[in-house]
């Protein structure tokens, strides 16, 4: 997979991959400054068939955000362990398509909740999940360079404790590309759409849900041919 973007290339059967890594952004001026935001994660991915691959994800975060929304910076808490799966469908000579889906236990607090500030401390714990079906296209026979397209639907509650909005249901569109120029380095990039008809993100300056496109990019760089390392923004 790409940072934001599921592809339908898989683990080979008996493969098991390890990934762990932070999301890191430094805070707003002022606001303990020299401290950094991280966001923790690490995932456990196992080829069982050359066709079925299953996965089990965690996210963690625990600390204010990093732009005031709405005149507010909470404290804010996000917990996410995520079982996942991978099956792929075709395999011809340059497409490859694959369906996956993942069921995911989210815990989400703050301390001023940042859709409704002024609420006080909330907390919430839900199941939410999600349904990709990417479609991979090779343009070489090593595979050297790919175009890869997921369309994708994820579920979350439209509401939150109290009956406040929350993110909801949105169907996303997918696209990016990935490119091994060298044999230790490769490079890609991404971008998803959500079309609604929920939400995917906030206005900082008045709190309000909005939907906007989520991009990424970077480089991977193989250290031997069992260890990598993805550098990237997004």
């Amino acid at each position: 997979r790409l940072f934001n973007l599921d592809t339908a290339n898989q683990l080979p059967a008996g493969t098991i991959q390890f990934t762990g890594g932070i999301f890191t952004y430094s805070s707003n001026p002022g606001l303990d400054p020299g401290n950094g935001l991280q966001v923790f994660y690490g995932a456990v991915d196992g080829g069982l068939t050359d066709r079925w691959q299953l996965g089990l994800t965690a996210t963690f975060y625990d600390d204010i955000i990093y732009r005031f929304i709405n005149g507010q910076n909470p404290e804010m808490t996000i917990i996410g362990i995520a079982p996942n799966f991978k099956y792929q469908v075709y395999k011809g000579d340059n497409l490859s398509w694959s369906v996956g889906g993942s069921i995911e236990y989210l815990q989400f607090s703050s301390s001023n909740f940042v859709f409704a500030p002024g609420l006080g401390t909330t907390k919430d714990n839900m199941i939410v999940g999600s349904i990709q079906s990417p479609l991979t296209w090779r343009f070489d026979d090593d595979g050297y360079f790919q175009w890869h397209f997921t369309p994708s639907l994820t579920v979350l509650p439209s509401t939150f404790t109290g009956g406040q909005p929350f993110y909801g249901t949105n169907v996303n569109f997918g696209t990016g590309f990935s490119w091994k120029f060298h044999p230790q380095v490769s490079m890609f990039g991404d971008v998803t759409v959500p079309v609604g008809p929920g939400h995917n993100a906030i206005n900082a300056a008045n709190g309000q849900l909005i939907i906007t496109p989520v991009w990424s990019g970077g480089f991977r760089f193989l250290v031997n041919p069992a260890v990598g390392v993805d550098l990237y923004a997004t």
